[in-house]
């Protein structure tokens, strides 16, 4: 693991609390270079920077602390030819140290694929005061599109430092989506933050989870972390994405999922969404994984309107069918809202399913 010593808090303390949570060992560095291959060099994995898969894998095992030179704050452009929505992002780190097989931010930080965290909160604060003055509405900031903000708290603490940030910030709220159970380290919302801090799962079968989604903790960990949230006070969503139907076992597990989140937890929106890939990430995961690759090619590989590679719509309307089924024929699920992540218009008709329904990543 590896520090800036530029940071603007002090990285050591972060680094020694992380280290012991992780088992990594931890060292820093100060200086001035942008980072770039010096990052593996002062890890002691230069050799292993040239090859694109063996730096991916490498960078799992990095933590870089840094200062964030550009905005915290931004905002998603949808893809044309899918359903999708315009959303805030609240970028705090790149990557995480999971390592799922179908990550495309394999591909969007292949030259510098370690785990960032941006310790110039300072920054951030100023940052989001100003935002929070220029708004006329309440906006939702994602911080999980490029990052999973939970994997590393509470050790690194930068979210319980976030949501001090917020309670006199009115307009803004959070989402924090997450394939972490790190939603037990969450501190109990306060009355200033009450309805406006969102917890999210991501969520798959734990057969899946295992194929997938290597490093990551259990299904039913995760589950049981959204409760200790919601029990302090935080709202609570799911995404059940990517749905894989593989053999032998294809959907089963899925009715499971979908029986503890709906009997467990006031699930307030659940967000459905199949494997997509961009060329680019799926030649990535071809070789650094080529059984889950074997594993996501037998869904489907068709071309759709947004240049990604899915399954056929015939073969996603049927699992999204019996997925929407098991949803729909549980009591609570009959009056839960469920969206679609980045689908073609013609799946949200053909399910009766509206296009204008609140997903994960906007605020209601």
């Amino acid at each position: 693991m590896l520090a800036n010593g530029r940071a603007a808090r002090s990285s050591e303390p972060v680094l020694e609390a992380i280290a012991a949570e992780s088992g990594l060992c931890a060292f820093g560095r100060n200086g001035h270079r942008s980072a770039g291959p010096w990052v593996f060099e002062a890890a002691g994995a230069l050799s292993d920077y040239p090859c694109l898969t063996s730096r991916i894998a490498t960078g799992k095992r990095i933590l870089y602390l840094a200062e964030r030179r550009g905005p915290f704050t931004g905002w998603f452009t949808p893809p044309r030819g899918v359903v999708c929505h315009r959303f805030a992002k609240l970028v705090l780190g790149t990557q995480c140290p999971y390592d799922c097989a179908y990550c495309y931010l394999q591909v969007t930080y292949r030259m510098l694929p370690c785990v960032r965290l941006y310790l110039n909160l300072e920054a951030l604060y100023r940052e989001l005061r100003a935002l929070n003055d220029a708004l006329r509405e309440p906006v939702l900031l994602n911080a999980g599109e490029l990052a999973d903000p939970l994997a590393l708290e509470p050790a690194a603490g930068v979210i319980r430092e976030v949501l001090e940030m917020l309670r006199d910030l009115p307009r803004l709220h959070l989402l924090l989506l997450t394939k972490s159970a790190g939603a037990y380290s969450l501190p109990k919302l306060s009355a200033a933050l009450a309805g406006r801090v969102i917890v999210s799962a991501s969520l798959t079968t734990e057969a899946n989870r295992e194929r997938l989604e290597h490093g990551t903790p259990s299904v039913a960990r995760r589950i049981a972390a959204l409760r200790a949230a919601a029990a302090r006070g935080y709202r609570v969503r799911v995404r059940l994405d990517p749905i894989v139907r593989a053999e032998p076992d294809g959907l089963e597990g899925y009715g499971q999922v979908v029986e503890e989140v709906l009997d467990t937890l006031p699930c307030e929106v659940v967000t459905l969404g199949q494997p997509r890939f961009y060329p680019s990430t799926f030649a990535v995961m071809r070789r650094r994984f080529p059984e889950a690759a074997a594993l996501l090619s037998a869904c489907g590989t068709c071309a759709t309107a947004d240049g990604r590679v899915r399954a056929s719509e015939e073969r996603r309307l049927e699992v999204y069918r019996d997925v929407l089924g098991l949803i729909r024929a549980h009591p609570v699920g009959r009056r839960t809202p469920v969206a679609l992540c980045k689908e073609e218009p013609a799946l949200f008709r053909a399910l009766g399913l509206s296009p204008r329904t609140v997903c994960n990543c906007l605020l209601r």
